[in-house]
């Protein structure tokens, strides 16, 4: 393992690079949001399905596969039973409702 004050020091010394070439670094996030609209599309939605489920775009595949395609919710229909709630997943599982 690396030592404490020296990857102090790297931290450091790579914000302030950082710092300095701000907008060269924008920039060319920029670019590259501008040139991969797909990858963004999908980091998006990862990041978010993480951040909020707590799983990653292969999981919600998984599910999606194992519940045989979207719920009623997902449909824009309203479940109106506790089956179809639960059916094909447990509940919540990718259940997105209309609001």
């Amino acid at each position: 393992m690396a030592d404490p004050a020296t990857a102090t020091a790297e931290k450091a010394r790579r914000k302030a690079l950082y710092e300095k070439n701000k907008p060269r670094y924008l920039a060319l996030s920029k670019r590259w949001r501008e040139q991969n609209p797909e990858r963004v599309k999908f980091n998006d939605r990862n990041k978010g399905l993480k951040r909020n489920y707590g799983i990653s775009e292969h999981d919600y595949q998984k599910m999606h596969a194992t519940q045989n395609g979207p719920s009623p919710a997902q449909q824009g229909q309203v479940a109106t039973t506790l089956d179809q709630l639960t059916s094909g997943g447990g509940v919540g599982a990718l259940l997105r409702f209309k609001l």
